[in-house]
């Protein structure tokens, strides 16, 4: 079904990309505004998404990212999948208990063995098929709890996950698939997860 999109075309920028999307109007700006505390406007781009520099290199080194796996808004890819024997790896290693919501994933699998999702190629969750872009590099984002809004200050979880999911030379350690979605459809809790491996 094709929506028919209403509302002023805006220009933003995302690090240092510009894009267009389109205002979702008064009603949604005033009700983010008072629930974020801050002056901010809602924008839809649709399937009006324009390609940002970062794709480009991410189709060189990684083959199965595609020229058409466009995330206006998003660093990479819309949706991340997270596997909850990870977590527990990584709480093993920690001393301090993390959390799934801290990584914010779109899906959180559980059943494989911990970073299993690292291989996996094509994943069908429900109606919908998805591709398997890139692992997920990690910023200082998932040091800020997700009920408080304060950031840790031992700089946990990216100070255990640099001790052992980095690759040379990158200090951004890897936790967690993007993937890119080449069937849409719906996808429900408890849906069974099927994976074609590498």
């Amino acid at each position: 079904m094709l929506l028919k999109l209403k509302g002023t075309l805006v220009e933003s920028k995302i690090w240092d990309d510009l894009v267009v999307g389109f205002d979702c109007g008064e009603e949604a700006a005033n009700w983010l505004s008072l629930a974020l505390g801050c002056q901010c406007r809602l924008l839809y781009h649709g399937s009006s998404a324009l390609s940002r520099r970062s794709t480009e290199k991410c189709i060189e080194k990684f083959p199965l990212f595609n020229t058409d796996d466009n995330a206006l808004y998003a660093d990479l890819s819309s949706v991340m999948l997270m596997n909850e024997e990870s977590i527990s790896d990584l709480n093993s290693r920690s001393n301090k208990n993390h959390f799934p919501q801290n990584f914010r994933p779109n899906f959180l699998v559980s059943g494989p063995k911990a970073f299993d999702e690292d291989d996996w190629v094509y994943l069908k969750i429900g109606e919908c098929i998805f591709r398997n872009v890139k692992p997920c590099d990690r910023c200082v984002f998932t040091t800020i709890d997700y009920r408080t809004g304060k950031r840790d200050k031992s700089y946990e979880p990216l100070k255990t996950l640099r001790k052992y999911r980095c690759t040379d030379g990158e200090s951004a350690p890897l936790f967690g698939v993007n993937l890119s979605v080449d069937r849409v459809g719906k996808v429900k809790a408890g849906d069974d997860v099927y994976v074609l491996r590498t």
